[in-house]
């Protein structure tokens, strides 16, 4: 038993699925942490716009 979990830990530090793993991770993190970023920054004002331009292109009526 001990034997067993010291082969696959030996195999899970000499492997490099792990930290390949944990790379992508971080970077999906850091991108969805700008995602987030660019929708707080820029939310409002896409939303103001698209609400501007619906009348324009015949769009649906918009409540004031």
């Amino acid at each position: 038993m001990v034997t067993t979990i010291c082969r696959e830990l030996k195999y899970f530090v000499l492997c490099e699925d792990g930290p390949t793993a944990l790379e992508y991770a971080v970077l999906i993190s850091g991108i969805i942490l700008i995602c987030m970023a660019m929708i707080s920054a820029f939310g409002t004002a896409v939303g103001n716009w698209f609400t501007g331009a619906a009348p324009t292109v015949g769009g649906l009526p918009t409540t004031p």
